[in-house]
């Protein structure tokens, strides 16, 4: 596996890079990693930011308080998820609207769903053209057990 795609909407997970247990991987078998996020990350990885916060926009604060209206129940946050207001949606379309993110997507072995809002983006990447040879997982132990396993045995 040459290249493992993060998709990390809040970029969190810059903090939690270790637990993807890289280092136990020879220094030959490392995948390169790639960080789909908002904004622009400052970490051992490279990312590629997909978009901004636009919490501070009209928009964006209507679509907070909308969020936030609807959070107190499970239907309205199941309404709320069939919304383009949505996290996963945003983040999908922001994703596609990347060249960048498209080709990195493109060229990735394995696609990590981060986050809850990075779940959709990974699915619908392996079940299009996208990415149709790579590997979609939710989460960095998923993660870490497809590298472990993927690795050469020798």
């Amino acid at each position: 596996m040459n290249r493992v795609v993060l998709v990390s909407p809040s970029g969190s997970i810059f903090k939690s890079l270790a637990e993807l247990g890289l280092d136990d991987l020879p220094a030959d078998a490392r995948p390169e990693l790639t960080v789909l996020c908002w904004e622009p990350g400052a970490g051992e990885a490279p990312s590629i930011a997909v978009g901004h916060d636009d919490s501070g926009t009209l928009s964006g604060r209507l679509r907070l308080s909308v969020q936030r209206a609807l959070s107190g129940s499970a239907a309205g946050r199941n309404l709320f998820r069939l919304t383009p207001w949505d996290g996963g949606s945003r983040m999908w379309r922001a994703v596609r609207r990347s060249p960048a993110a498209r080709q990195a997507l493109r060229e990735a072995g394995l696609i990590v769903a981060v986050e809850r809002d990075s779940i959709l983006t990974a699915w619908k990447s392996v079940h299009s053209s996208l990415a149709r040879d790579a590997a979609a997982v939710y989460g960095l132990p998923s993660a870490r057990t497809v590298l472990k396993d993927s690795r050469p045995h020798g």
